[in-house]
């Protein structure tokens, strides 16, 4: 009876643990993305845009998305693939 309570409990720790990282990496991943869509937009209005300027918000989207596959599902993915490749075009 006591080994399975330690065991709950510490699975439920563990649980507990992964979606607080899960959060926090999603999250930070996000703002950055946000951080180069904003920088790229900017320049899109007022500055002269560059294919650079599209060129690293696409390069930074597929290097994280790899790691983004283990939290969020593929079809959401796969509209994000869709908005960067049209910023890009």
């Amino acid at each position: 009876m006591l080994k399975s309570l330690i065991t709950m409990l510490c699975a439920l720790f563990l649980l507990i643990c992964a979606n607080f990282s899960e959060q926090i990496i999603v999250q930070k991943t996000f703002d950055e993305f946000y951080q180069i869509i904003e920088a790229t937009q900017s320049k899109l209005q007022g500055e002269n845009p560059t294919l650079s300027d599209s060129e690293s918000l696409e390069d930074f989207w597929l290097d994280k998305k790899r790691s983004l596959h283990v939290w969020i599902p593929h079809t959401e993915i796969k509209e994000i693939d869709l908005w960067v490749s049209e910023c890009v075009a």
